[in-house]
């Protein structure tokens, strides 16, 4: 891609705040955060995001580098090619484990989570979507919490 192109979506990139590590015509390379490769399941070793586009394909991909050359599985970021797009899905990408929006929605109890809990908590937040037999949140318990959209946990966790 042309060499603008490139400075556009790593500036974009780090307008969010993370670390690009190289940008160039071919691939952009971001360092992981340590929440970052919680979020993404990235093994100990996995410290990059390597971006690259190939013109046949339908899209940016991404996969998750050892040495921020080499990415043994590529999945597609979006169908985006605007800069401001593509820094976006990548936020989100390291933020949520997913490049698009979803639709999931959970919460955070506002009492901490006890032992008994069996709810799963792989949120940023580090809320939960509550299981319907959970002895602490489950249908019968209706505890009180702070719902939200999986788009919003940024902004949730920051407080």
């Amino acid at each position: 891609m042309p060499e603008t192109w490139v400075s556009a979506v790593a500036d974009a990139i780090g307008k969010f705040g993370w670390s690009v590590s190289d940008a160039h015509e071919s691939a952009i390379v971001v360092e992981l955060t340590a929440d970052a490769s919680r979020v993404l399941q990235a093994d100990d070793d996995e410290r990059f995001v390597v971006l690259g586009w190939a013109e046949d394909t339908e899209g940016p991909h991404y996969g998750l580098s050892r040495d921020g050359i080499q990415v043994p599985i590529l999945c597609l970021l979006g169908p985006d090619t605007d800069p401001a797009a593509i820094a976006a899905r990548v936020d989100r990408l390291m933020r949520t484990g997913q490049p698009e929006a979803r639709l999931v929605r959970h919460a955070i109890p506002y009492a901490a989570l006890g032992s008994r809990c069996v709810c799963p908590t792989a949120h940023p937040c580090l809320g939960i979507v509550p299981n319907a037999h959970c002895p602490e949140h489950g249908d019968r318990q209706a505890p009180t919490m702070e719902w939200h959209w999986e788009e919003n946990c940024g902004t949730v966790a920051a407080r």
